[in-house]
């Protein structure tokens, strides 16, 4: 049945994606993380009513030392009626302590990006960087 303004409406389907990329020490220490939850709704074939939000975690040592952020970004290249729209958060850590006392060592950087179609399906790809690791560093990432 056409809407009172003569255009045919679908329901909207709201939907919620979130990422998460982790890096653990040989101890099992979370040392960086970069969590995303995106959230938009599908509606006549389109993405609508995109946003995404991007949280961080860097393990700081005891006498003011460790990992330490060192920038951020995250964006959607279309919030509205999208045939597509693509979400990207970006971390980058860095890290000087009692392994590397003079920062120029260890880095990491996380990368999230999130493919919304139209269609309601979504995709996802993680990536880490880093610029050194050591024995027994694992990397634990997901989209759900």
């Amino acid at each position: 049945m056409p809407a009172p303004d003569g255009r045919r409406h679908t329901a909207t389907d709201s939907r919620e994606l979130r990422t998460w990329s982790e890096m653990y020490d040989c101890c099992g220490i979370l040392m960086t993380a970069l969590y995303t939850t995106t959230t938009w709704s599908n509606a006549d074939g389109g993405v609508h009513e995109v946003n995404t939000d991007a949280r961080h975690y860097w393990n700081r040592e005891p006498w003011d030392a460790g990992w330490s952020l060192a920038g951020t970004s995250h964006s959607v290249d279309c919030h509205a009626a999208c045939p597509s729209a693509r979400a990207a958060a970006h971390a980058a850590f860095g890290y000087r302590g009692i392994f590397d006392l003079t920062g120029d060592w260890y880095a990491n950087t996380h990368d999230s990006t999130v493919q919304l179609n139209g269609d309601g399906t979504a995709s996802c790809r993680l990536d880490v960087t880093l610029r050194h690791t050591f024995i027994g560093w694992r990397w634990v990432c997901g989209c759900a």
